[in-house]
C-alpha cells in the first residue's frame, strides 16, 4: 500500500533473460505486472551481409555495382558514405531502411586494380540499441583495360614478298 522506493538489482549473463530483486534478494513483484522475472535482454550485436549486383566475383569489368546491406534482426538508423571502408572506388546513392530493413548504394570502381568495400560503422543499431558488428570484406579487381593486340610476322624488315601465306602470332 502507497509508494515505496527499493533499490533493485538485475543480473544476466550477456543476452537472454534476468530476474529483478530487492536489496534483500527478493524477486521483485510489480502490481498489475505479477513477478518481474524472464525479462529479454538483448546484448547481441546485428550482423550485416553485404551483397554487389552484378557479383563482382575474382575479376570484373562492370561500371558500377548496386551494393545491399541486409542485417539478422531489424535495424534502424542512418547510413552515411563515411560508414564504408573502400579501397578504389566510391559510394553514393545511399538509401534505407526500406520495408524489409535493407539499405542499398551504388559502388563505382576507380579504376583498374583492387577495389574492396566493408561497412565498419554507423549510426544503425537494432531495437535495443546495439550497434552492429563490421559487414563482411567485398574485394575483386577492377579491369577496364581493354587487351591489345601485337601482331609479328616472320619476314624480314623492308623485304618484298609474293608468299600466299606468311607465318606469324598474335599476342596480347
Amino acid at each position: 500500500e502507497g509508494d515505496s522506493t527499493n533499490n533493485l538489482t538485475a543480473s544476466h549473463a550477456n543476452a537472454g533473460t534476468f530476474d529483478v530483486r530487492d536489496g534483500v534478494n527478493h524477486a521483485v513483484l510489480i502490481p498489475q505486472y505479477n513477478l518481474v522475472t524472464g525479462l529479454n535482454v538483448d546484448g547481441i550485436r546485428p550482423a550485416p551481409t553485404l551483397t554487389l549486383t552484378p557479383n563482382a566475383g575474382a575479376t570484373s569489368n562492370a561500371l558500377t555495382f548496386s551494393g545491399t546491406i541486409s542485417f539478422s534482426e531489424p535495424v534502424s538508423g542512418a547510413l552515411l558514405a563515411n560508414d564504408f571502408k573502400l579501397t578504389n572506388a566510391t559510394v553514393s546513392a545511399i538509401s534505407g531502411p526500406n520495408a524489409t530493413g535493407n539499405y542499398s548504394f551504388t559502388l563505382t570502381p576507380i579504376t583498374d586494380g583492387k577495389v574492396s568495400v566493408e561497412i565498419i560503422a554507423s549510426g544503425i543499431t537494432d531495437t535495443a540499441g546495439n550497434s552492429f558488428t563490421p559487414s563482411n570484406l567485398i574485394t575483386f579487381k577492377a579491369d577496364y583495360t581493354p587487351p591489345a593486340a601485337v601482331i609479328s610476322l616472320n619476314v624480314v624488315a623492308g623485304s618484298v614478298t609474293n608468299a600466299n601465306k606468311l607465318n606469324g602470332k598474335v599476342t596480347f
